[in-house]
């Protein structure tokens, strides 16, 4: 049911799928997966000159380990 639409985003870079390939239209999104969506839509990117130093940043409980895929959005 979700096939085009699917294909047109991924086209377009918004929607990626998950690391074995699939989409799954039928879960629900996470979070991680709408910011990353909103900010993809936006061209929303955090640029290295502006982050706050380590000490002045906030912290989330579900983003902080850094090698996650979803850390930057």
């Amino acid at each position: 049911w979700a096939q085009d639409a699917i294909n047109q985003a991924a086209n377009q870079g918004i929607v990626t799928g998950y690391s074995d390939g699939t989409f799954r239209p039928d879960n629900n999104i996470t979070r991680s997966e709408a910011i990353s969506i909103i900010n993809r839509v936006l061209d929303r990117r955090p640029e290295k000159d502006h982050l706050l130093a380590e000490e002045d940043m906030i912290t989330w409980p579900d983003n902080m380990d850094t090698s996650t895929w979803y850390y930057a959005d």
